[in-house]
């Protein structure tokens, strides 16, 4: 990984092949105490895991593309669970036959390059689980 501070809280970050992308961002932000915050990308991932949420059954349904896909858009967001980094992001992949998939990213490994831009905001946002949809949500109030 290289970045690139480019002031007031935000970072040029560039994975290389083989970073694992949610452990990166995860060991990024904790490196720079960064619990608030927004990010974006593009590049190529391989061995990757996403998932759709069902809200009746308030489980994730999770599938792998393993093959190579351009990481056409990632967005996500920092926060803090239990006082750790948390990266919650999702993202748009298109294939070699030039169909686009996207979900929820759990797990994605760098074919090429990502590029991202992380905006750090001050202070912290905590999520606690809402019983309603079984997710940690931000605590705002």
């Amino acid at each position: 990984m290289e970045w690139r501070s480019m002031g007031e809280g935000t970072y040029c970050v560039r994975l290389e092949v083989g970073d694992e992308v949610i452990g990166s961002l995860t060991a990024f932000a904790k490196e720079r105490g960064i619990y608030a915050g927004g990010i974006n990308g593009i590049g190529a991932v391989k061995d990757t895991e996403l998932g759709y949420y069902e809200l009746e059954t308030k489980t994730y349904h999770r599938r792998e593309f393993a093959p190579d896909h351009e990481l056409l858009s990632l967005i996500g967001n920092f926060s803090r669970v239990e006082g750790a980094p948390f990266v919650h992001a999702h993202v748009t992949l298109g294939g070699a036959d030039f169909k686009v998939v996207g979900g929820h990213l759990f797990r994605a490994v760098v074919a090429v390059t990502v590029e991202l831009v992380v905006r750090a905001l001050p202070g912290e946002i905590d999520r606690h689980l809402d019983e309603a949809c079984g997710l940690k949500l931000w605590g705002l109030s």
